[in-house]
């Protein structure tokens, strides 16, 4: 059987972590530039000159190191998408020997590299996107550094310092902003790099298994049961569709789809069914769990949160706001292991973490 939760283990997770480190990299280096000389309280016109004159060379910074960081992760996308493929074509081939298909076609086409293709430019293209958005959002939290601290300096609301720190928060809390999906919900910039590497890798597992079955004179797939489903997946379990949408007995592929199965975070899969050798599927259901999927969103959350904390204090620029990051840090921490020893759940430290394996 394949899933499109088989993206998480090819690229998924690795695009969570190389984006993260990003946005790290981009807050340490807002910070190198703000901080210089911000503990200063005089010749504020002065200072506010030389930060302006300093915006060049950090947006140059963001672009030899940030973003080139970004594109080197562009080959190895499109592997994975290539990859996860090439593993559904694998699966669907292994449905078939079980059902007792002696002949079965295995050769990777041209119309199958079309498809690998297909998708992996339009992943490539999705997170060459958010590029642009890292600089441009890194250039106006420096902008409002400036200014924000001129104007509340001068009104004697609160010092430069404070003020940079306030701006650097804000950054830090939202993260690169603005990424949107098909069904408009919005997303930061890791869990978009996430999101979008785990549909695309996900639906290549998913296409290449279909096209497998379909390559072999197979229409039929019945779709798995998983005990955390979403209320989205919850009535295509354990359902029979048709690949070609031509079955006057079982609805479509693609009205599933269309209905939400297969999703970004999905974990279910589909075999090739074969009327009268396929196990008689029914109705009846192994898995009874309907509060799953809230508890894995409760562990998501706390991730966050951990994640958050740990850029506040990449983006501290004193000890006392590091140490009042750290706190909070070990605050989410310490409610993760209760959260997931109240829950018998695996904890995921890998996705704590903002920084990616160089």
């Amino acid at each position: 059987m394949i899933t499109p939760n088989t993206g998480e283990r090819l690229i998924a997770d690795e695009a969570r972590r190389i984006y993260a480190e990003a946005e790290l990299r981009t807050i340490e280096k807002l910070v190198k530039y703000i901080n210089q000389g911000t503990d200063a309280e005089e010749y504020s016109q002065m200072w506010a000159q030389q930060k302006l004159s300093d915006l060049r060379k950090l947006k140059g910074e963001i672009n030899e190191d940030v973003i080139a960081y970004l594109k080197n992760f562009d080959d190895e996308v499109m592997e994975a998408v290539d990859e996860a493929y090439k593993l559904g074509q694998k699966s669907a081939e292994a449905d078939l020997r079980k059902v007792g298909q002696l002949e079965v076609s295995g050769q990777f086409t041209a119309t199958n590299q079309r498809t690998v293709e297909a998708l992996a430019s339009d992943l490539v293209n999705k997170l060459d996107s958010t590029h642009l958005r890292i600089l441009r959002q890194s250039e106006d939290v420096y902008r409002e550094v400036i200014g924000e601290a001129t104007q509340n300096l001068a009104a004697g609301v609160e010092t430069r310092q404070e003020a940079a720190q306030s701006a650097l928060n804000k950054f830090a809390n939202r993260g690169v902003t603005g990424f949107t999906d098909s069904a408009g919900r919005s997303w930061s910039l890791p869990s978009y790099a996430e999101m979008a590497t785990r549909t695309a890798s996900g639906r290549a597992a998913i296409d290449g298994h279909l096209d497998r079955a379909k390559e072999n004179g197979k229409d039929l797939v019945i779709v798995s049961e998983h005990g955390e489903e979403c209320v989205l997946c919850r009535p295509w379990e354990r359902q029979i569709l048709s690949i070609s949408g031509n079955s006057n007995e079982y609805p479509s592929m693609s009205e599933a789809r269309a209905a939400g199965l297969f999703h970004a975070n999905c974990r279910h899969s589909v075999s090739v069914y074969i009327p009268e050798l396929t196990e008689d599927v029914g109705n009846k259901k192994k898995y009874q769990d309907p509060d799953g999927s809230e508890v894995r969103q409760t562990q998501r959350y706390n991730e966050r949160q951990i994640r958050k904390w740990k850029k506040r204090k990449v983006a501290a620029l004193t000890d006392k706001e590091e140490q009042k990051a750290q706190r909070y840090i070990s605050k989410w921490q310490k409610k993760q292991r209760d959260f997931l020893d109240k829950t018998d759940r695996r904890r995921k430290y890998e996705r704590e973490q903002i920084n990616a394996v160089r």
